[in-house]
């Protein structure tokens, strides 16, 4: 039984006995959500209540009284607590809201000290095993757990036979210190021998989260295929360091700084023409064009969405029409995400990326290399190709 487990609260024990419940073909009951939230709770994980049937945070199960009490704004996965207290009134409020149906449980990462590599299929999955092992020597982890995969709207397959590797921050580091990480960055390209039609790996941040284990969903359930989770290696720690300020570019007779870009608050240059609209799922901020369609064009900081990048994607034909550099760079590269810098130059400086530089003192980083554009000759610039257009 749960309750037992929960007596020791070790995150081993509780997902072994996860591992075991989960050849059970019933799902869990309300008693038993709760009890395992406590058990997962004193094991030092922040438990996220999720509605039923979804792997992401929609909603807020708190009360007035407890928003008031939080004395700050929190939504998605921050939503995440150890109080026992809280969670068992989150998890009836949700199964009452629900209309008895029982809410799954998901986990903020940066809180609970866990990093989590998430491999949509089994391409990701051998391409992940295959980055660790040859380039790295690291043989020592397992997937911790199975994903149920996604279909879409007409039931097709998105993915499937997916995993998420666990892995513990070393107690030396502060997790709120990591950067997300994806497959594109790691190799500069996607590994050609994972196979076909998938987007890659990708290591989940701090604020991001998971779906935990015996969660379910249309596609089938989360389940523990190793309850052991390993310490996270120093090549991987140090692959998720944020790095220090860049050194200035030599250009011309400009010092460009490659990170002043992303210290540019995307509203400073897209309003006006367009207005805040509030939060994508994502937690990123939605900006639409006036008289336009919700959600217009999302402005990605380097969520899971968008695999740590931080991207402008653009869902309104309008905004490609009143802006031809963007409708140029979306025609020739197929994708509507443009950078920071090329969606600054486009609202802000007629599509010229070499004035914008020059105006605010920065290049530009595509991976490790730094790109200055120069005056009157072509200029593309490189952002992972396993954004999703959401």
């Amino acid at each position: 039984m749960i309750t037992r487990v929960a007596e020791s609260a070790t995150i081993f024990d509780i997902f072994e006995w996860a591992r075991e419940r989960g050849k059970e073909p019933a799902p869990l009951t309300l008693d038993e959500t709760i009890a395992y939230a406590h058990a997962l709770a004193q094991a030092g994980i922040y438990v996220v209540v999720l509605p039923p049937g979804l792997k992401r945070p929609e909603g807020d199960y708190r009360t007035r009284d407890q928003k008031l009490e939080d004395g700050v704004a929190k939504k998605g996965w921050y939503l995440g607590t150890t109080d026992p207290a809280r969670l068992t009134d989150y998890i009836t409020r949700a199964n009452a809201r629900h209309n008895g149906r029982v809410p799954n449980l998901g986990m903020q990462l940066g809180t609970s000290r866990l990093i989590v590599v998430d491999a949509d299929n089994e391409g990701d999955e051998i391409a992940w095993n295959r980055y660790a092992i040859q380039s790295r020597g690291d043989d020592s982890s397992w997937a911790t757990v199975r994903s149920p995969g996604e279909k879409d709207d007409q039931g097709n397959w998105k993915h499937r036979d997916g995993v998420h590797f666990y892995f513990r921050v070393p107690d030396d580091i502060d997790p709120f210190e990591l950067t997300t990480w994806n497959e594109t960055v790691a190799l500069g390209h996607l590994d050609e021998d994972g196979g076909d039609s998938r987007a890659g790996w990708d290591v989940k941040g701090a604020s991001s989260g998971v779906a935990l284990p015996l969660s379910e969903r249309p596609e089938g359930r989360y389940l523990v295929n190793s309850p052991h989770i390993p310490v996270a290696p120093e090549w991987l720690i140090a692959a998720l360091t944020k790095k220090a300020t860049a050194e200035p570019y030599e250009f011309g007779d400009q010092t460009l700084n490659v990170d002043e870009i992303l210290d540019i608050p995307w509203a400073e240059f897209l309003c006006p023409p367009l207005y805040d609209d509030g939060a994508a799922k994502c937690g990123c901020r939605i900006y639409r064009r006036p008289g336009g369609s919700p959600k217009s064009c999302v402005a990605h900081e380097g969520c899971s969405d968008a695999h740590g990048s931080t991207v402008l994607t653009i869902h309104s034909d309008t905004i490609l029409a009143m802006f031809p550099s963007l409708a140029e760079l979306v025609s020739q590269r197929g994708s509507r995400n443009v950078t920071k810098w090329e969606a600054l130059a486009a609202f802000r400086y007629d599509g010229d990326l070499h004035t914008a530089a020059v105006a605010h003192q920065f290049g530009a980083v595509t991976h490790e290399s730094v790109v200055v554009p120069i005056p009157g000759t072509p200029f593309t610039m490189s952002i992972p190709s396993n954004v999703e257009e959401v």
